[in-house]
């Protein structure tokens, strides 16, 4: 989940983190459950628990990132809640997202790291508004985030990735249509 929402679009976000949290308890590596209902002034509160598979370092199919996500997430203890996560796993959110970089650019989807190429043109924008080339600096400062480039397996996975987020889209009326008819396989 983490590498295709960073190809869709360019940026290491905390929603890939979820995602990648919530794919790992659908593997069964952790269980999640909700603590405390969502009221009007709360967020809901969930409980993380490591799984036997977690606890018995039967880490088949995890790569490093996912491994560190895990790790960080519970920092040695058995369980953990999104309280506790706000406060530890805050600080580390920065790492993992460059840990993202580092491997999206390691599996050959972007020549280079795509916020160092943001970062770049931003200071680029910047010291051109400071010698006043305001027509370079805008259009740095506009254009930068668009700068990152994808190599040509990137732009095959973003591709392939919006085709099934498509044809699943596509596949919602046909579905709710079996449901309510029972003609499910």
């Amino acid at each position: 989940p983490y590498i295709c929402g960073t190809l869709i679009d360019e940026s290491a976000d905390s929603e890939d983190i979820t995602a990648t949290i919530v794919d790992l308890a659908i593997r069964g590596y952790l269980k999640i459950t909700e603590v405390k209902k969502k009221s009007l002034f709360s967020d809901a509160e969930f409980l993380f628990t490591k799984t036997d598979i977690y606890k018995t370092k039967d880490k088949y199919g995890l790569n490093a990132f996912e491994e560190d996500v895990l790790a960080k997430m519970f920092d040695g203890e058995n369980e953990v809640s999104t309280e506790g996560l706000k406060k530890s796993f805050s600080s580390d959110s920065l790492k993992l997202k460059n840990s993202v970089y580092d491997e999206i650019v390691e599996l050959n989807y972007f020549f280079t790291n795509p916020q160092t190429v943001r970062q770049v043109w931003l200071t680029i924008g910047v010291i051109a508004l400071f010698t006043v080339n305001i027509p370079l600096g805008i259009m740095c400062l506009i254009f930068g985030k668009f700068m990152p480039r994808k190599t040509e397996k990137g732009v095959e996975a973003k591709i392939q990735i919006l085709g099934l987020k498509k044809f699943l889209s596509s596949q919602e009326r046909q579905l709710t249509f079996q449901e309510e008819n029972w003609f499910l396989f």
